[in-house]
């Protein structure tokens, strides 16, 4: 946001800084227009426990946009600006929180500047408590989880004036509110990074949650800190700049040697600015890079903590939404929105390629296991889905993603399930040729093939659909797998190229039925029109908004909104919420449909006639619906 535009009035929705104490003090960041649109819509609180599907928000907006998919790999993640107060926006909280992963703001100040701020700050206890308020009110109604502090001024404050600082004050308001310091200023109030916990920035650490020490710091740096930290020792944060500013390691494709030494120390981490990857546009491109550099990561610390956890779960591969490990691509015309997962290269006959795409921990119930995807009839297509369960059989069917592939290539998924009581592997196959269509080594890999029932087409696609039932159970892991298919059914080089697509993948134990129309309402607020131009069409905006009624609930994963009879089409979000900015309206209609359409966790959306709407009438207009 511009310093011209004015918060309070209606506009495109944006997440943006408090950039001055003024603004802080005066809570206006709450009462502006854009509050209502900018809220994390995923509690960390409901997402750790497993309890949502991974829909974050709008997807395809900016597709080469910066992105996150090892969530996994984490603890916490802080959005970081120069601005005094910079707020996560809501779709890096609803990311995080999907996957357990803790957000924190960052409060900062610098040199001149931040000076200035300080002293105002700082001039008594009453004023830090006041700001201190005013930082914990604004996390709390944003919905995310805490701040980080950064003074980065040539003198700060006086000596002693360390016990009045914010973040000792924002514990007294909230207890779960995260304060973290950054290694910047000593104790005597002079900025002089330290690099290492010692005598003359413990006790800011003693006041806070933790401190994230500066990325400058030698080999011996970290063992001296855990001598000051005693029995708190993961909760001091050693930098690593991945630029590699004078970070230990020297960062960027050795920032594992780094890591390598923290871990065999047993101290904690802060990894600065990974978006190195992106802004350095590192070959051959953004998403394989990606993946090279948090796999640097993944093979010194391991894995933090595994997603999806719960059931239903849906994915449609949007780079957004979901904790993919590696991939291939994210290309091809998707399903129902989303993305594809593309898969090339070449393979020898009787090879294969696999890749992990979820480390996962879903529980298996009494219920059967209802797993659905579609395949693309666009080209002639094999697909398969391989489950390898610990210490049992599989009885029943299974059902795999969406599929499109070469008429030579198979894809399939290789899901790994443990039996809770512990046990030998056993694997299966679900394919629709059965094992003859399937390369004779990896038949024998094989304990059982099942074959997916077929459902009606939609959009241009097959849908399948089978059961598992296989209680006692755990999923733990799920593969992409590519093959050539067999001589005789494909070919006979020695040497093949493959191209595939995976699409979306659902997996439920039950299913829940969408609330009716009726149950929804619907209310359309800050509408203005546009005189019209020399087509004759006129543009609106307006806020959107709907709710269901008392007594309703119903755990919706996300809405797309459609206008009926504009050629904008649709658009979607996860919030119950939508502001409409300069929509083109058809000259001579008399008025606008918007349609609400929702879906469920499962990835089901209901039928557009059966969906809420609200009609908007046009100021002129002739031409009905």
């Amino acid at each position: 946001m511009d310093d011209q535009t004015d918060p309070s009035k209606p506009s495109v929705p944006v997440s943006f800084p408090v950039r001055d104490l003024e603004s802080l003090a005066s809570g206006s960041y709450l009462e502006s227009f854009h509050y209502p649109f900018i809220k994390a819509s995923v509690p960390l609180s409901t997402a750790a426990a497993g309890g949502l599907p991974p829909r974050l928000g709008p997807r395809g907006i900016q597709p080469d946009a910066y992105a996150i998919w090892h969530w996994h790999l984490m603890d916490v993640f802080v959005y970081f600006s120069h601005n005094l107060v910079t707020l996560p926006p809501p779709c890096w909280m609803n990311a995080a929180h999907t996957h357990g992963v803790k957000v924190l703001g960052t409060f900062i100040t610098e040199w001149d500047e931040g000076r200035a701020v300080c002293r105002k700050l700082l001039s008594s206890k009453e004023s830090a408590r006041m700001y201190a308020e005013r930082l914990v009110e604004i996390s709390t109604s944003l919905g995310f989880d805490g701040g980080r502090f950064y003074f980065k001024i040539v003198k700060a404050f006086e000596t002693g004036i360390i016990f009045w600082l914010p973040p000792l004050f924002c514990k007294m308001f909230v207890s779960f509110f995260i304060c973290s310091l950054y290694d910047s200023v000593t104790k005597y109030g002079k900025l002089r990074w330290q690099n290492m916990l010692n005598v003359k920035n413990k006790p800011f650490f003693d006041l806070c949650d933790g401190i994230f020490i500066n990325y400058t710091w030698a080999e011996d740096y970290p063992k001296l800190s855990i001598a000051f930290a005693g029995d708190r020792k993961f909760d001091v944060y050693m930098g690593i700049d991945i630029f590699g500013r004078n970070t230990y390691g020297g960062g960027k494709w050795d920032t594992n040697v780094a890591l390598d030494l923290l871990k065999k120390v047993d101290i904690s981490t802060a990894i600065f600015a990974p978006g190195w990857v992106y802004e350095t546009n590192q070959e051959p491109d953004f998403q394989t890079a990606q993946n090279r550099w948090w796999e640097l990561v993944e093979k010194s610390w391991g894995t933090m903590r595994n997603y999806p956890r719960s059931l239903p779960f849906y994915s449609d591969f949007d780079q957004l939404i979901y904790p993919l490990s590696h991939h291939s691509s994210f290309s091809g015309e998707s399903y129902g929105g989303g993305s594809n997962l593309t898969f090339t290269g070449t393979l020898s006959d009787g090879l294969i390629f696999k890749t992990r795409l979820f480390l996962v921990e879903l529980p298996l119930g009494d219920l059967p296991l209802h797993i659905s995807y579609s395949v693309s009839t666009h080209h002639p297509h094999l697909h398969y889905i391989i489950i390898k369960i610990l210490n049992d059989h599989l009885p029943s069917s299974w059902s795999p993603p969406q599929v499109r592939s070469e008429g030579s290539c198979i894809l399939g998924l290789l899901l790994s399930l443990t039996s809770n009581h512990g046990g030998e592997g056993f694997s299966i196959l679900v394919a629709e040729g059965g094992r003859p269509s399937l390369p004779v080594n990896l038949q024998t890999q094989l304990d059982q093939v099942l074959s997916p029932s077929p459902l009606p087409r939609a959009s241009g696609w097959t849908l399948r659909e089978a059961l598992i039932e296989r209680p006692h159970h755990t999923m733990t892991e799920i593969h992409a797998v590519c093959c050539m298919k067999p001589e005789g059914s494909g070919g006979g080089a020695a040497s093949r190229s493959f191209y595939a697509e995976l699409g979306h993948l659902t997996i439920r134990d039950s299913r829940r039925d969408l609330p009716q129309a009726s149950s929804w309402s619907v209310v359309c607020e800050n509408v203005s029109w546009a005189a019209a131009g020399a087509d004759g069409r006129r543009a609106v905006s307006a806020e959107i908004s709907w709710r269901l009624g008392e007594g309703v609930d119903f755990p919706a994963m996300w809405y797309n909104i459609f206008a009926r009879r504009l050629a904008d089409g649709e658009d979607e979000g996860m919030m119950m919420r939508f502001f409409v900015s300069d929509l083109k309206v058809p000259a001579g209609a008399v008025a606008v449909r918007f349609i609400i359409q929702v879906c469920g966790p499962d990835g089901a959306c209901q039928k557009l006639e059966e969906s809420p709407n609200f009609d908007l009438p046009v100021e002129e207009g002739s031409i009905p619906f």
